[in-house]
């Protein structure tokens, strides 16, 4: 699995922003100060009912990640579940509930939000009458009874969009490609001959490479780079001819963006602290309430 390199352990976002990271499916990586209970292997936190409490006192620093939430878990109180790396005989097979007052009292010293960049695969999507498909080995075939493979060989993808009947891909090493609907029209009716599908470079003018993309229904391509830079593409080109340049956006704030995603229409970026953004016009991004 893939991640963007944002792991300075250096800010605690708020209890609810870590709930809302889990609930989003994100990575969170925390830093404990751990006292004698915790390290205990039995006690508190040991059962699937029993549930950690931090005494307090201070003692040596520690990383585990926080894989869960129960807002009633610890008495009718909030809590979060802790996977750790001492084995499966620690705790409760690896695991812990920690209570949330232990949260407000200090027992995380920082957190940070990581976005996995992997895709569940195979993903097949529809684009000009056309069946493509992800496969599990990161290429794309042409999905019909006599399937064949689009990409070449030696390439691999981490996510296949399509707008605009257009086909777009982002490659493992930061590409961005994409086929018009000219060149998919021609490769269905002509399938069996095995065409060549011409890919379409789309020169993304970064020094970091893109990691994920997303496209709205303004008909924009959107991309997140390992910087934590968003630009967007603006209209879709056709035929042989290459599409528009890369625009660089303003960032939602401050903080490194950490991923990009689409809700209900609307393009949305979360910021290392757990915070989410959605943009309403290319120089402007609101903050989403939690």
């Amino acid at each position: 699995k893939q991640f963007l390199p944002q792991l300075e352990l250096n800010v605690l976002p708020s209890f609810k922003r870590i709930q809302r990271a889990i609930a989003d499916d994100h990575v969170v990586i925390a830093e404990v100060r751990y006292d004698d209970a915790f390290r205990s292997r039995d006690g508190l936190g040991a059962s699937e009912n029993s549930v950690y409490r931090w005494s307090g006192k201070s003692g040596n620093m520690h990383a585990v990640c926080i894989v869960g939430y129960d807002n009633r878990k610890a008495n009718g109180r909030p809590a979060l579940l802790l996977m750790n790396s001492w084995g499966s005989d620690w705790k409760n097979g690896g695991f812990c509930w920690v209570d949330a007052d232990s949260y407000d009292r200090g027992f995380f010293k920082s957190a940070v939000v990581l976005r996995d960049a992997a895709k569940p695969l195979p993903v097949t999507k529809s684009v000009a009458d056309v069946r493509v498909k992800l496969e599990r080995d990161r290429s794309i075939i042409f999905d019909a009874k006599n399937a064949f493979r689009l990409s070449p060989q030696s390439w691999r993808y981490a996510e296949i969009l399509t707008a605009d009947d257009c086909l777009f891909t982002l490659r493992d090493n930061g590409g961005v490609y994409f086929l018009p609907k000219e060149d998919l029209s021609q490769l269905r009716n002509a399938f069996n001959t095995r065409s060549t599908a011409n890919w379409i470079g789309i020169p993304y003018q970064a020094d970091s490479p893109a990691v994920t993309m997303t496209v709205a229904t303004d008909k924009f391509l959107y991309a997140l780079d390992t910087e934590g830079a968003i630009r967007a593409f603006g209209r879709f080109g056709s035929g042989s001819n290459p599409p528009q340049h890369w625009l660089p956006l303003k960032a939602p704030s401050d903080e490194v963006a950490i991923d990009l995603h689409l809700f209900e229409g609307k393009v949305r970026a979360m910021v290392k602290s757990g915070l989410i953004y959605e943009l309403q016009m290319p120089d402007k991004w609101i903050a989403i309430p939690l």
